[in-house]
């Protein structure tokens, strides 16, 4: 079985930032996504052209558009906003342009194009990626993640990011087969500390 430092369940963009700046930061990562593609909800945001950011920089101003719940992304843009969107994006070669409401989007229109930025991301940071590859079970050792069941074998790692998204009816995108003291298999929700991410461990690459 192999080992990594890092295993990041979800190949979207969040997926891909978590695998490529951990791995950016000298960490063994591996990536698993069910698609055949990495970041394939991209593909249709935007009708297609990938509504990349807002203009807005003010972190306060930008959140009030999604009313009361917005103040729950605070916290991310104040440690990567939309300038740093931006200068990612544009520092791997891709041109955007500002249209009406300050919506940003590809410079040629193409959702594909940012797509590929990510895509070339993780391959240049050195991110192993699995796609189509399906998670069964992440089983706990003595209270903690440690290791993946998927479709194509098991791996262990010292950390995990679950970047599996929201789901519209209450499931869990992944069972959790829990070996710590009686064995049960159990479904279980994942309830993340809001304190993850106020931390720079994709800068420092401190992932405990």
């Amino acid at each position: 079985m192999k080992h990594f430092d890092l295993i990041v369940v979800g190949g979207g963009p969040a997926g891909v930032f978590a695998a490529g700046f951990a791995a950016s930061a000298g960490k063994k990562v591996l990536l698993l996504e069910k698609n055949r593609h990495c970041g394939a909800k991209v593909l249709i945001t935007g009708k297609g052209r990938c509504n990349v950011t807002n203009r807005e920089e003010d972190p306060r101003r930008f959140c009030e558009n999604f009313g009361r719940q917005g103040k729950s992304f605070l916290t991310a843009l104040y440690a990567f906003g939309v300038q740093e969107t931006i200068d990612f994006f544009e520092h791997r070669g891709l041109e955007l342009k500002t249209e009406r409401g300050g919506r940003v989007f590809p410079g040629q229109g193409n959702a594909t194009d940012v797509q590929k930025v990510l895509e070339r991301f993780m391959a240049d940071a050195g991110v192993v990626v699995k796609t189509r590859c399906t998670v069964k079970e992440m089983v706990q050792l003595e209270g903690r993640i440690d290791r993946v069941m998927t479709s194509q074998g098991s791996f262990s790692a010292d950390s995990f990011v679950i970047a599996t998204g929201g789901c519209l009816i209450r499931k869990p995108a992944v069972p959790v087969m829990v070996t710590s003291g009686p064995r049960m298999p159990d479904i279980v929700w994942f309830h993340l500390n809001p304190h993850w991410s106020r931390s720079d461990w994709w800068r420092t690459g401190r992932l405990n």
